[in-house]
């Protein structure tokens, strides 16, 4: 990493800016740009599905609690709302690769670090934890690290994932909307 204690701000954005690590962040910033992008359909698919008339109650509601408290909220409205058991089911089946697939990953690629390493093209993503696994059934191990290579691509085809749920959900809250209104 480029020595920037000695530069303005902007002598050290320039120089950081140029790293070999700019196509992965380019991808991880694209990746966070569609996570907001999902964040928003489900709070509006929370706020379609609610029977709270006060807008300003429902933007308080839907504002107020974070994006996994907001999923786990969308099963039950939507139970309620369904318009028919398939739909529910798709929603279910949404809801729970958003939260026990996608996000997992998205937090893993925000909060892990990035290293590169001398002599490899390729940038790793490193997880310091401790944790007792059974990689056979009869043996234990101690790991302390999730070490991997990562490229920028794997970032992309997370977002792409990203893009698909978010258009899944819009599909499925027009088509509730489409059906709800001839009851």
């Amino acid at each position: 990493m480029t020595d920037i204690s000695q530069k303005t701000d902007e002598e050290a954005w320039e120089a950081i800016r140029h790293e070999s690590l700019d196509e992965l962040a380019q991808e991880i910033g694209r990746m966070c740009l569609y996570w907001s992008e999902l964040e928003m359909e489900v709070s509006l698919a929370l706020d379609q599905l609610s029977a709270v008339q006060d807008r300003v109650v429902r933007n308080v509601f839907v504002g107020a609690i974070d994006f996994r408290a907001k999923l786990h909220a969308l099963l039950p409205i939507a139970f309620d709302k369904r318009i028919n058991d398939l739909w529910y089911d798709n929603i279910e089946a949404l809801v729970n690769h958003i939260d026990n697939d996608l996000r997992p990953e998205r937090n893993r690629i925000i909060h892990d670090s990035w290293i590169e390493m001398p002599g490899r093209d390729e940038p790793h993503r490193m997880r310091i934890f401790g944790k007792v696994v059974k990689p056979q059934s009869r043996t234990r191990e101690l790991r302390l690290a999730d070490f991997r290579p990562f490229m920028p691509k794997d970032v992309g085809l997370l977002y792409v994932r990203m893009i698909r749920a978010r258009a899944n959900l819009s599909r499925m809250m027009f088509e509730h909307q489409a059906g709800y209104n001839q009851k």
